[in-house]
Formats: C-alpha cells, sequence, structure tokens
C-alpha cells in the first residue's frame, strides 16, 4: 500500500519531517513517488536544521520503507548520510546505531568522518545501549566495506564488554536482516 501525499510537507518543521518519516517507517507504510519527492524537497531545504535524532529518525525510516523502485530517493539518503558525518561529534551512542544499521539496509557507506566519530562515542557509551542495539551496530558494520580498518576497530570496541559473545551471536544467527530495529 503507498501513501498519498497533500503538499504540506513544506510547512513542516525539522522534527515534524522526522517524527512524520519515523511514523510512516514504525507503521510500514510507503509513499508514492510523488509523496517522497515532497517529502525529500522538504528535509533537503531543512537539513541544516536537523538535530541528531532527526537524523537518525529519518534515514532510519528511509531504510524501513526501501522497497524496489519506490524507496525514499538517493538525493535525501545521501543528504541524511552527509549530515550525519557533519553532526556525528555530537551523537549519542543510540543515534549511531540506527545509522550503521541503515546504511547497510540502504546499501549506503557512511564517511570515515563519521566512523571516527562512531569510534570516539560508541568508546564511551556503549554501556548504554542494550544488547539489541549493539546487534544492530554489529549487523550493520559488518555490511560496510569502505574504511575496514574503522570498521574493525568499531566492532571490536562492540565485542568489548558484552553480556557474552556467544550471546551477540546468537542473536545475529536468529535475525541475518534485524528489521525490528527501533529509534
Amino acid at each position: 500500500r503507498q501513501l498519498e501525499v497533500n503538499g504540506n510537507a513544506g510547512a513542516l518543521s525539522p522534527v515534524e519531517i522526522a517524527n512524520s518519516l519515523w511514523a510512516l517507517g514504525r507503521l510500514r507504510e510507503r509513499l508514492c513517488e510523488e509523496g517522497w519527492k515532497e517529502w525529500s524537497a522538504a528535509a533537503v531545504r531543512k537539513t541544516s536544521f536537523f538535530k541528531p535524532e532527526d537524523l537518525a529518525r529519518s534515514l532510519w525510516a528511509c531504510a524501513v520503507m526501501r522497497a524496489p523502485m519506490q524507496g525514499a530517493p538517493l538525493e535525501l539518503v545521501e543528504m541524511l548520510i552527509n549530515a550525519s558525518a557533519r553532526r556525528a561529534r555530537v551523537f549519542s551512542a543510540r543515534q549511531v546505531t540506527p545509522i550503521l544499521w541503515a546504511c547497510r539496509r540502504l546499501q549506503q557507506e557512511p564517511s570515515s568522518e563519521f566512523l571516527e566519530a562512531a569510534l570516539a562515542i560508541m568508546g564511551r557509551g556503549k554501556e548504554t545501549l542494550a544488547i539489541e542495539e549493539v546487534t544492530r551496530a554489529v549487523w550493520g558494520c559488518q555490511g560496510l566495506q569502505q574504511h575496514r580498518h574503522l570498521v574493525e576497530q568499531l566492532l571490536q570496541i562492540l565485542a568489548v564488554g558484552a553480556e557474552s559473545v556467544e550471546g551477540l551471536g546468537a542473536v545475529l544467527c536468529q535475525s541475518p536482516n534485524p528489521c525490528s530495529a527501533r529509534v
């Protein structure tokens, strides 16, 4: 099922755009092509006003709502990834996790700048993450091809202090694509 758009997305604030996309993703709805154009244009115009949580929610929603020939426009995805890289230093570990997950699901690589910030953030804040969030971050990292040295370091940080490597492995084995990732 695809939703039609009434053309008012441009009037929304960055938080309202992010929350609306997130809600559509949670409901597993899909936007029609015109809907994606409308939401993308609104988000791209307001990208400099997106907070880290808005970026994480929006990118997560793009990943959840992706469908062959009907997913988020590449321009929107790239804008969200680039904006995340520019602001990565102020992200929390909880905000980094869905971005890593979404990048893998969307088959987009985060920049080395984002991954370097993620290393520092996860080093300081990994203990605030639930095992499911660590699992999603690991799953996201495992799909990345570029910047392997940074990805390997990030995987090491995520593995250190995990309840158990076997427990983490068991969760990964149960869900090769942890689509239940939440923001």
